[in-house]
């Protein structure tokens, strides 16, 4: 999911339970979400906050 606002982007690494950010400035990927419950599926809602699907938890 891209943040233009914000110049990251936000991907699942599900196997690995978390969700990483690369970030376009500085080209650098870190962890944004460590133990996301299998998150995937992104998106924002209209404050611009990410909402992600669980797949461990069958949640939204």
């Amino acid at each position: 999911m891209w943040f233009g606002d914000g110049r990251y982007l936000l991907w699942s690494d599900i196997p690995n339970d978390r969700i990483l950010r690369w970030d376009e400035a500085s080209g650098a990927v870190s962890t944004f979400c460590q133990s996301s419950n299998n998150a995937n599926g992104h998106t924002r809602d209209r404050q611009g906050r990410l909402v992600s699907c669980e797949h461990l938890t069958r949640r939204p």
